[in-house]
């Protein structure tokens, strides 16, 4: 097993987030909860946008700073409640948001059959894909990201909300890792912009069910370049624990409460001092 405080600590988002924790001054007993994680994420992708006018600066600065953040990552990642940074699906708690007020239905999922097209070579998502995160301790990736402004996913309130139970026998990629990333790209390729190695979705999806990004995935693989002898992949652009799923797996739909508001960080939380300054461009 690779060394994952080591990992989050050479990739420029793992180090933007620990940064934001040691910001706030966030204890290390706290920093596995998951509200707080998610807000810290959000916050720490949303700064490190390709479009952000000084984004090879601002990475350069939060990489600079991940030898001295080892041990903090070893700490945190040393307790037991932190092993969901990098667990498999919880294939129980799958949280959907509803763009037109209506629980998900298995005929509004088209399996990929075709090359990507240019959308999904830039995206580096099936254009068909019905996406989730994951709901654990009462918080979601997806409700933080909304709320901070990480990534160009936004949706109006109020917003229905449905949680989907997997199947067992799903078959799902887990990303925890920018290494799992390059494995995903180089097993089914396709040509992306710059050169780099993209899924190919519909060859994907002759094996798997759905790609899931854990949280420390994410954390470790965003804007990470891995390269071999079958070409280079970098990550980029899923800005939140997810799962994307290729075809219908779900077993129970039960509709929660509507979204009326997004969530609040627990603990006051800002961007770190290495990378303040210029915004998005």
């Amino acid at each position: 097993m690779e060394d994952r405080p080591r990992a989050l600590c050479a990739a420029p988002a793992g180090c933007a987030f620990l940064l934001v924790l040691r910001e706030a001054g966030v204890p290390q007993s706290q920093a596995p909860e998951p509200a707080l994680c998610h807000a810290a994420s959000a916050i720490a992708i949303s700064a490190l946008t390709v479009w952000r006018a000084d984004h090879n600066r601002a990475l350069r600065a939060v990489l600079a700073e991940g030898p001295q953040l080892v041990t903090m990552a070893r700490a945190i990642l040393a307790q037991p409640r932190a092993k969901w940074w990098f667990g498999p699906l919880d294939r129980t708690s799958q949280l959907w948001i509803s763009r037109r007020g209506q629980p998900p239905v298995p005929e509004q999922l088209v399996v990929p059959c075709t090359a990507p097209d240019a959308w999904e070579r830039y995206a580096q998502k099936p254009a068909s894909g019905l996406f989730t995160s994951t709901l654990i301790g009462g918080s979601s990736a997806v409700l933080a990201a909304l709320a901070l402004g990480a990534g160009d996913y936004q949706v109006p309130l109020p917003r229905t909300l449905d949680r989907l139970v997997a199947s067992p026998s799903a078959r799902v990629f887990e990303v925890t890792g920018p290494e799992d990333w390059h494995r995903l790209c180089t097993s089914y390729p396709a040509g992306g912009e710059d050169g780099r190695l993209v899924p190919h979705w519909s060859r994907v999806a002759q094996d798997w069910d759905a790609v899931h990004l854990t949280f420390g995935g994410l954390l470790a693989s965003e804007q990470v370049r891995v390269e071999t002898r079958e070409g280079w992949t970098e990550l980029w652009g899923w800005d939140f624990e997810q799962t994307v799923w290729l075809r219908w797996c779900f077993t129970d739909v039960t509709r929660l409460p509507d979204l009326h508001a997004f969530p609040k960080p627990p603990v006051a939380l800002r961007l770190p001092s290495q990378i303040r300054g210029s915004p998005p461009a």
